[in-house]
């Protein structure tokens, strides 16, 4: 099948450019940030960690998802801190793509996004270029092997993970809002979920040539509830309180007995 692709540098990629294709390919000599524009009627993006023979379901080389935008009325956009030589975006409508070698590993909890190790592509069929892109050195600096996630309100974090890496390469995601933290190795697909936090730290080591992950985070915000007590409640728990009333026909009860024992002491005198 033929496919109808467009291929761009991200260095030299022309500002807010929209495809004429349903497939485009970005090329980075270092890391780059990728930024899709919000789009007004409903569209879906699946983003890849390979060149545009790839980019489709059902690929021939079995290389995973990165990320995904699920289909709506509204197409709300994302922006994606791209660690890879190699990106690839496939969708159901034109969009609008900017791309420049910006590179954060602190990222806005809040947004969707991905993290990767260097080079990942995570493909199955390791003879046509194993899980690793070729890539220059400026991907392997030790700063990029430590990305922050974090937000000044609570989310409820979901992460997919695509893992294939040992435990003496394992991968670490710390919660530091409770205090936890999840060391991750293996050669299958984890899903995560952070239930209550603000800032999540992801980790990991230098990489052999046959290992890696890249993993997806969502978050929806946790809206938290405050039971007050007004003065319309109280009131009347104040004013009906048996407290009183049982103190004082306590204190009425007492008088008559004592009354009538001081008469019959009287009588008998």
């Amino acid at each position: 099948n033929s496919i109808n692709y467009t291929v761009y540098d991200a260095l030299n990629m022309p500002v807010a450019t929209k495809s004429e294709n349903t497939i485009v390919t970005l090329m980075g000599a270092s890391p780059f940030t990728l930024v899709v524009d919000p789009y007004k009627l409903p569209n879906s993006v699946t983003v890849r960690l390979v060149g545009f023979d790839n980019s489709m379901d059902n690929n021939p080389d079995n290389c995973p998802v990165a990320f995904k935008t699920a289909k709506s009325d509204k197409f709300d956009g994302f922006t994606l801190q791209v660690n890879s030589p190699l990106v690839s975006l496939a969708f159901t409508d034109p969009i609008t793509v900017t791309a420049d070698t910006t590179f954060t590993e602190s990222q806005d909890l809040s947004q969707p996004g991905i993290i990767s190790s260097p080079g990942y592509n995570g493909c199955k069929k390791q003879k046509k270029g194993g899980i690793q892109n070729f890539r220059s050195l400026w991907y392997d600096y030790p700063e990029y092997r430590a990305y922050k996630l974090s937000s000044i309100k609570e989310y409820k974090v979901s992460m997919v993970i695509d893992c294939a890496v040992d435990k003496d390469h394992a991968l670490t995601i710390s919660d530091v809002t409770a205090n936890m933290d999840q060391i991750l190795s293996g050669t299958f697909p984890y899903n995560s979920t952070f239930p209550d936090t603000k800032e999540l730290i992801v980790t990991f080591g230098e990489m052999p040539g046959d290992q890696g992950f890249v993993l997806s985070y969502s978050a929806i915000e946790i809206t938290k509830t405050t039971n007050k007590v007004t003065s319309v409640a109280t009131s009347p728990t104040t004013s009906t309180s048996t407290i009183t009333p049982t103190t004082s026909s306590s204190w009425a009860s007492n008088g008559l007995i004592i009354s009538l024992f001081a008469v019959a002491l009287s009588i008998a005198r």
